[in-house]
């Protein structure tokens, strides 16, 4: 197996992993603060209304209606003090006439019936134009709930919109989250069997090497051999004891990271002491 092949498509697994991770993570913080704008700066149902109001409430129509019925109204109301103070006015107007009573009561009553016609045609505008007034308020304030209703939903929609977006990026984010995590413990898992492997091949060459003295030692004289295979076999036992602890201790130490006792550092560092 190409382990130094399997290292580098993991490592540059890994990167593009982090790249697109970090990337998620830039995302969600910019969709974030959209939300958080969008939703600070949407204004209160009563601004939108009284934006609608000012548009649709305060318009040169209505204004010019409420000045014609004011207007009117305060010409009913001229002829209604003139109504009220005529019999003071008849007395001013002919005091020291020598008119009669019955002369001076016809007058009052021509007066006064020139003044009802008057206040009955004024009164009757004025009660017209009161009307178109209030409906054209009315009107207006109808439009100006509609237009806030309307534009205050418009307002909220957008926010929540971007609160979809944001959770959107929240999820993806925490997708690419479990991809880079799930990248690194492959890089790592091929790392460590790397160090497995190259760790097994040192006890092959070890013993190879055993082999090959104890071949050559015994070409040597009976006497040196005899001596060499009591001194060899001495040696041989303590390397194999020697190698055997190194090779409990390793197998220790991969189940130990496989079980998450120990962390990943800690694993290359014994297995680094046993070469």
């Amino acid at each position: 197996m190409d382990y130094q092949a399997r290292i580098a498509d993991a490592t540059k697994y890994a990167d593009q992993a982090k790249g697109s991770y970090t990337a998620a993570q830039q995302q969600t913080a910019q969709e974030q603060a959209a939300y958080n704008s969008a939703f600070d700066n949407t204004p209160s149902y009563s601004d939108i209304y009284n934006s609608a109001q000012a548009q649709y409430g305060n318009t040169d129509e209505i204004a010019a209606l409420q000045n014609t019925y004011k207007q009117t109204k305060d010409t009913v109301d001229a002829i209604q003090t003139t109504i009220n103070k005529l019999p003071e006015s008849i007395g001013q107007q002919f005091g020291g006439t020598g008119l009669t009573q019955a002369q001076r009561d016809l007058a009052k009553q021509d007066q006064l019936n020139q003044l009802n016609s008057q206040f009955t045609q004024y009164n009757a505008s004025y009660q017209t134009q009161f009307a178109d007034y209030n409906t054209a308020v009315d009107n207006a304030f109808n439009q100006s709930i509609d237009i806030a209703n309307k534009n205050y939903d418009s307002y909220w929609d957008a926010v929540r919109e971007k609160y979809s977006d944001w959770q959107t990026s929240v999820q993806n984010e925490d997708n690419w989250a479990k991809n880079y995590y799930a990248a690194q413990n492959t890089l790592l898992q091929s790392q460590l069997d790397y160090q497995n492997y190259k760790f097994q091949q040192d006890l092959i060459n070890q013993s190879h090497e055993l082999t090959q003295w104890m071949t050559d030692l015994s070409n040597s004289t009976n006497a040196s051999i005899n001596a060499g295979i009591a001194a060899s076999k001495s040696t041989a036992a303590q390397l194999q004891a020697q190698e055997q602890q190194k090779q409990q201790k390793l197998n220790q130490a991969i189940s130990d990271f496989q079980s998450n006792k120990i962390s990943a550092a800690q694993f290359l560092s014994i297995s680094d002491s046993l070469k």
